[in-house]
């Protein structure tokens, strides 16, 4: 077994060896801003090296919308579900504003995200944003293998380290790497028009859907998903609740948190027909998702 929890790691480890005081991991959280591209009207990226906090701050055109960030700010408790606070939406809009040639308000923001990092916790304390993001992996006496640490950019890294450590054990079999040159699913070198370049070679799918329902309207005016992409997901992706299609199959959620709002009927509808589901789970579903979609309005 893999504990590969992030920052909810030392709570598993307190599960696992509950005599002892495991304390491996600090949380850091980020929050990021989208924003209109005209707010950075260019294609290129934009990094502003160093902010007041110590920090570099990126600005980066982004599914045609912008996005900036980051912060880094410790948290004493990880959360599953991070909400970025004020203070840290106002460091943001100030920083970007330093370099702008008009001031960008909060009402310019169409979606606010945070995650949490799961730092390796040093020896001697400092700041977050200090902390190395290098992993390091543990093992419990029970035969638990822990990865801790690391960042998205070294992910294959820290799995192709996870594994070899689990082969020293003698807790897997060695065996010849078979993903190392394996594309992703749906890979292809033919260019394909956005959003639906995201699927790859699945994208017939999607146009096939969109021609035997005669449907290749959006899910929303200011989204850029298209209706048929729904029922590709439930049909293909186990996309089962409008969640899973808003915030886990497209970006919707990250992109326009109040056109995501809006659109969240629909797809609703779009999955009950699919799923065969009543106007009670439709309402449920929506009622649950505008609870979690309003953490991103800002």
């Amino acid at each position: 077994v893999i504990n590969a929890t992030g920052t909810l790691t030392d709570t598993l480890l307190d599960i696992d060896e509950p005599t002892k005081k495991h304390s491996h991991v600090e949380a850091a959280q980020g929050t990021h801003l989208v924003f209109e591209r005209d707010v950075f009207a260019s294609q290129y990226a934009l990094v502003i090296p160093k902010t007041t906090d110590d920090r570099i701050l990126f600005v980066l055109p982004w599914h045609n919308k912008l996005i900036v960030g980051t912060t880094d700010i410790a948290v004493a408790i990880p959360s599953i579900e991070p909400k970025s606070t004020t203070k840290e939406i106002d460091f943001i809009l100030e920083t970007l504003n330093q370099i702008t040639t008009r001031k960008i308000t909060k009402s310019e923001i169409k979606s606010v995200f945070a995650g949490q990092r799961p730092l390796v916790r040093p020896a001697n304390q400092t700041s977050s944003a200090k902390i190395s993001r290098k992993h390091e992996i543990l093992y419990s006496d029970s035969g638990l293998i822990s990865i801790v640490g690391g960042k998205w950019t070294i992910y294959r890294l820290m799995g192709e380290d996870t594994i070899n450590f689990a082969i020293r054990k003698n807790l897997l079999t060695p065996s010849i790497s078979i993903s190392k040159n394996l594309h992703l699913f749906g890979y292809t070198t033919e260019q394909i028009d956005y959003p639906l370049s995201a699927y790859g070679t699945e994208s017939k799918k999607i146009l096939t859907i969109q021609k035997e329902n005669g449907n290749c309207a959006k899910l929303h005016p200011d989204l850029p998903y298209f209706q048929a992409e729904v029922i590709y997901q439930v049909r293909h992706e186990m996309a089962r609740t409008v969640e899973d299609v808003l915030v886990r199959r497209t970006r919707a959620i990250f992109l326009d948190a109040k056109a995501t709002i809006e659109a969240a009927p629909l797809v609703a509808k779009l999955i009950a027909a699919e799923l065969n589901k009543n106007n009670e789970w439709i309402n449920t579903q929506v009622a649950e998702f505008n609870l979690l979609a309003n953490n991103y309005l800002g």
